[in-house]
């Protein structure tokens, strides 16, 4: 029986210093996003006036209270095991049958990516 992970072990990735130095230089600006939000989240927060005061957690406290929080995350929930749970099976079980003997295959695999390059077009309203 071949082996996609048949051959010799992999030696691991040595990562040059200028990599590393990139990777840790792209998390700070994404560090600003989330602690603006954290701080939003502890306020009392207006579109217009900006910052009303401290409410510490009540603002959880609320949301955890409003039943339109619950609709919401019922109607998130039910949209992800109604749709992303079947459409990750089919596409599982599309690649398992890709993935044998198919007389060709190349051109199988090839007729699955043929809608990539058109989506960008097709939304963009030309």
């Amino acid at each position: 029986m071949h082996s996609i992970c048949s051959g010799p072990p992999m030696t691991p990735i040595r990562r040059c210093p200028s990599e590393i130095r990139c990777s840790v230089a792209a998390y700070p600006p994404g560090l600003y996003p989330l602690g603006q939000t954290l701080w939003m989240s502890l306020h009392d927060w207006h579109l217009i006036n900006g910052d009303a005061g401290f409410v510490g957690l009540q603002n959880f406290g609320d949301l955890l209270a409003d039943g339109d929080f619950w609709n919401a995350l019922a109607s998130t929930l039910s949209l992800f095991l109604l749709s992303t749970v079947p459409q990750l099976l089919l596409a599982l079980g599309l690649a398992a049958v890709l993935n044998t003997g198919l007389r060709a295959r190349v051109f199988w695999r090839a007729g699955g990516s043929t809608g990539t390059p058109g989506r960008p077009v097709g939304t963009s309203g030309c």
